[in-house]
């Protein structure tokens, strides 16, 4: 599994399992940034990230794998899929 420090970058490229905490989004939110996501493997969000943390923090989603994440929060991913 990866910790990714989300502060550094906005666009987040991994391969492997990473996990996307709501302390992580909050972060991004404070900062008023949102993350693009792109990765090969399993992309985990947190059970406690609500589709709305999730729709005001990411600005896009190419998992080539598996998202585990609420089905709110996989709605949410839909419609922000390149």
């Amino acid at each position: 599994m990866k910790n990714i420090d989300i502060d550094k970058s906005k666009v987040i490229a991994y391969s492997g399992l990473v996990t996307l905490t709501r302390k992580d989004l909050e972060k991004l939110k404070a900062r008023k940034r949102k993350a693009k996501i792109s990765m090969v493997g399993i992309l985990l969000i947190s059970k406690d990230v609500t589709s709305e943390l999730a729709n005001e923090t990411i600005e896009s989603v190419k998992v080539h794998g598996i998202i585990h994440a609420s089905s709110a929060v996989k709605a949410v991913l839909r419609n922000k899929t390149i």
